[in-house]
C-alpha cells in the first residue's frame, strides 16, 4: 500500500527541520533557479567552498540530453499526467494543505537571501 501524500510532507518537515541547524553550510538553490538557469547557484557554491566552478548555461545539445536521459519526472508526457491525475485529490485535504503551508515556510528558511 502507498503511503498517503501527507506522510511524504511529514517526512520532508522532520528532515528539514532537523538540517535548520546546518542552514549556511551548504548551497540551496530555489526550484526556478534550478530550472532555469545554475549560474547563480554555481556562483554561491564557489563563494561557500572556495571553488573555481565554472558557471555557464548549458548548450542546446545538453539540455536534449538531460530531459532526454531524465525519465518521467522532468517533461510533460502521458506517464507523468496519470500520476498528477491520482494525487490531485490528497493536495486538496484539510491536513495536506496544511503541511504543505508548513513545509513552504520551512523551505523558505533555507533560501538564499538577495
Amino acid at each position: 500500500m502507498k503511503k498517503p501524500l501527507s506522510r511524504y510532507f511529514e517526512e520532508y518537515i522532520y528532515f528539514y527541520r532537523k538540517l535548520l541547524k546546518w542552514r549556511g553550510k551548504f548551497v540551496v538553490a530555489p526550484f526556478e533557479e534550478v530550472t532555469q538557469t545554475l549560474i547563480p547557484s554555481i556562483h554561491r557554491l564557489n563563494a561557500l567552498y572556495q571553488t573555481q566552478y565554472i558557471a555557464r548555461e548549458l548548450t542546446p545539445d545538453e539540455k536534449t540530453q538531460v530531459f532526454k536521459e531524465g525519465g518521467t519526472h522532468l517533461s510533460p508526457n502521458v506517464d507523468r499526467d496519470a500520476i498528477k491525475v491520482q494525487i490531485e485529490h490528497e493536495l486538496e485535504a484539510d491536513k495536506t494543505k496544511r503541511l504543505i503551508h508548513k513545509a513552504q515556510a520551512l523551505y523558505q528558511q533555507f533560501l538564499p537571501v538577495g
